[in-house]
């Protein structure tokens, strides 16, 4: 059996208070929850960037942010194609546009990531590090960097795609036919056997889980995330059963009632009254999304005694070692900083509410 290929769909939105985590910045207002986003979303985006059996894409909530994300993820050191999300209230077929353009390939020039990319004329991209030198470095850095993209952007916009609407213009996108990386992206726009996604507001998403998902996708044809609230943290398709005309009209979520505890019993119910193959229940741990403050308090009190004992291990397998592993920094250590970055941010936020 050929081995398979599979992506991994990561939707995001730039980190900009007023915009990011409204739910949960009812509890700790906007700039706090657009900083916690943007600390979670950077974790997750390493996450994804360094799982060992799929590749990484991001679709993002809207065309006019695809520049300020692009510097994102470069200042993020996860350099990975970006893309708009289908515009349309629906979910479930936002989720579904992007499946399909990741599995099938669809894509316009505007998804390649470029390498300290130079400013287009024509859709501003590159304004970002005029307004951000570091783009990674605060939320209110990534609000100032992405009114700038945008505002170049929407000076001379370029025309849009149709299924991921996706931005495209001249000259920045001719260059990038010399850049270098540029070969390997394009081989990620050739299609994918399977395809998942993922959202930015799971803290303990982690590489492991998604390579769980990638290896159950090889037998089944639906895999499941289970949320502790009672929807999911990721839904994937095989390829071949994402395609199915029953699929693509969204009648796997046509009795979903979004953002209640009834989603992932629903969306199974869906999946399984289409014939399709659903992977276990226990195939994917159940992990806590963050949408509130209570969200935020729960994950906080489950995860920082597992971390301090990670830690603690980690250290004391060092030590058993002499002390090798010291100063290496590997994509795990990466991983690890953020995450430990995150914990320590949460923290301080609870203290101060």
């Amino acid at each position: 059996m050929p081995q398979q290929s599979v992506a991994i769909v990561v939707f995001a939105r730039t980190p900009v208070p007023g915009k990011a985590k409204t739910r949960l910045a009812a509890g700790v207002g906007p700039a706090a929850a657009a900083e916690f986003y943007r600390r979670c979303a950077q974790l997750i985006f390493h996450s994804a960037y360094r799982c060992a059996s799929a590749d990484a894409l991001v679709f993002c909530s809207a065309a006019e942010d695809v520049p300020a994300m692009q510097h994102w993820l470069q200042h993020n050191s996860t350099p990975m194609p970006v893309h708009a999300q289908q515009q349309t209230p629906d979910l479930g077929l936002r989720m579904l546009a992007a499946l399909t353009a990741a599995a099938t390939g669809t894509y316009g020039n505007s998804g390649l990531a470029l390498q300290e990319p130079p400013v287009c004329q024509s859709c501003g991209e590159g304004a970002a590090d005029t307004a951000a030198q570091d783009y990674g470095g605060t939320a209110a850095a990534t609000a100032a960097a992405t009114a700038a993209a945008t505002a170049a952007a929407t000076a001379a916009p370029g025309p849009a795609g149709s299924v991921t609407q996706l931005q495209t213009c001249g000259p920045i996108h001719q260059q990038q036919a010399q850049h270098p990386g540029e070969r390997e992206l394009q081989q990620q726009c050739k299609g994918y056997s399977a395809v998942m996604v993922i959202g930015t507001d799971i803290p303990d998403l982690s590489a492991a889980v998604l390579d769980a998902a990638a290896a159950a996708l090889a037998t089944h044809d639906v895999v499941l995330g289970p949320a502790r609230d009672g929807g999911f943290y990721l839904m994937g398709f095989r390829t071949a059963a994402l395609l199915k005309p029953v699929v693509q009209s969204g009648q796997v979520f046509e009795s979903v009632q979004w953002s209640t505890d009834s989603v992932l019993l629903r969306t199974m119910a869906g999946v399984q009254r289409l014939g399709l193959r659903l992977a276990p229940t226990d195939t994917l741990p159940i992990l806590q999304d963050v949408d509130t403050l209570q969200d935020l308090q729960a994950w906080y009190t489950q995860t920082a005694t597992q971390q301090q004992q990670q830690q603690q291990q980690q250290l004391h397998a060092e030590v058993a070692d002499n002390g090798s592993k010291r100063g290496q920094h590997s994509g795990q250590d990466k991983v690890q900083q953020h995450r430990r970055l995150l914990l320590e941010h949460t923290c301080e936020l609870l203290e101060s509410h």
